[in-house]
């Protein structure tokens, strides 16, 4: 048994500097990223504006909020300040980026009567389930990130389903002034994150990233050095 947890858990030396390249590279704040992310919390918004299941769910198979994440993750794995930093950076910035666009995108969909906004919102609130499922999710997304034989995509958009809606959920209760909607939608937020992120931690300290920050210091140059060129 021990003998599975570890393989379970173990990472060749390549293999894990090609992860730590793929987190950061697909971290990066570039047109691509940010394209990327608007068009997801705008459907996002708009599908819990309209109560349409299908178009949340289709919010979060586009969203690239899952890379900053990990970066954050393993940046506190292996203490490095410069890639917290950066991906602190690129993570509040895509919140605050999302949150105006979304509030605009609200705006022009407010009904009448605000108070007949329920459906899918209603059910945003904060819960140990949620929490758990953002656990969950996190866990089964880094496993999945960063083990090359794997797909992250699925995995990736359980972390997605655990943020961008309650994200775009904020940004309807700011529009609408309804305080409810945004606290109950803002702590669900926030508790999702931190579950996401504490698992990640968990799971690149489980398994030894901490050798590669030198890695991790070059790949940063690298893409600074690439968006600088844009």
């Amino acid at each position: 048994m021990a003998m599975d947890i570890y393989s379970l858990f173990y990472l060749s030396d390549q293999e894990k500097n090609n992860a730590v390249k793929k987190i950061i590279d697909s971290s990066s704040p570039d047109e691509d990223f940010f394209v990327m992310l608007i068009l997801s919390g705008m459907l996002a918004t708009i599908g819990l504006m309209i109560d349409n299941t299908a178009v949340i769910i289709g919010s979060t198979l586009v969203t690239p909020l899952l890379a900053p994440i990990l970066s954050l993750a393993l940046g506190v794995s292996i203490s490095d300040k410069e890639l917290i930093r950066r991906s602190i950076f690129v993570l509040g910035k895509s919140i605050l980026f999302v949150l105006i666009l979304n509030c605009i995108i609200a705006f022009m969909l407010i009904p009448p009567n605000p108070l007949e906004i329920s459906g899918a919102i209603s059910k945003l609130t904060p819960s140990m389930a949620y929490f758990y499922v953002a656990v969950l999710s996190g866990l089964a997304g880094t496993f999945a990130f960063v083990k090359p034989k794997l797909s992250a995509a699925l995995p990736g958009v359980a972390i997605a389903v655990a943020l961008i809606p309650p994200l775009a959920a904020v940004s309807i209760g700011i529009t609408t002034m309804n305080y409810k909607i945004f606290t109950g939608s803002f702590q669900l937020f926030l508790i999702n994150l931190i579950g996401i992120v504490f698992t990640s931690l968990l799971v690149f300290s489980l398994m030894r990233f901490y050798p590669k920050r030198k890695i991790a210091h070059a790949e940063i140059i690298n893409e600074n050095n690439k968006l600088n060129r844009k």
